[in-house]
């Protein structure tokens, strides 16, 4: 894809991208607060880093994201890195990441629509850790959360996740 291509799609990508970002972090986000292309690079290169083995997941009712259990979780995975933190949903690729202080401003009550692969990397900046959230209709049309940890100190089995299936 030449330059031309890539600015179209970035383009087309960025008024959508920057609606789901502002949800994300309940403030108005603007296009000069994007992270450069080179610095995802830096970040994508560091996260590959990451072994393999460190990681956990678990599978939720999408509506525990709101819940006081989850709140806890993202305090905790705060405590274990309190390095500044990177929003990677899908559209980042073509138009950069958003850089915010921690997790707490992170708005996890995002709509289940809020974008349409159900899919956002929340990384350090240190690209020590990360968190993948991935949501969905399971095959009972329940709305699910699969939610993996990696990285050395946000995959530590002090991190106690309860799932609750839904009823």
């Amino acid at each position: 894809m030449n330059n031309r291509q890539k600015e179209t799609r970035r383009l087309t990508a960025l008024p959508l991208y920057l609606k789901e970002l502002s949800t994300l972090v309940g403030r108005i986000v603007h296009e000069s607060e994007l992270s450069p292309f080179t610095q995802m690079e830096i970040v994508r290169e560091k996260l590959r880093s990451v072994s393999k083995g460190s990681c956990r997941s678990v599978t939720l009712p999408f509506e525990a994201r709101t819940g006081v259990e989850f709140a806890q979780i993202i305090d905790q995975l705060r405590r274990l890195n309190s390095s500044s933190i990177y929003l990677w949903p899908s559209r980042a690729n073509e138009c950069g990441l958003l850089e915010v202080a921690d997790l707490n401003q992170i708005k996890f009550s995002f709509p289940f629509d809020l974008n349409p692969d159900g899919i956002l990397v929340v990384a350090t900046s240190d690209g020590n850790d990360s968190m993948l959230l991935e949501w969905s209709d399971d095959e009972r049309g329940v709305r699910m959360l699969e939610v993996e940890f990696r990285g050395p100190n946000w995959s530590k089995p002090q991190i106690e996740i309860e799932p609750r299936p839904k009823q």
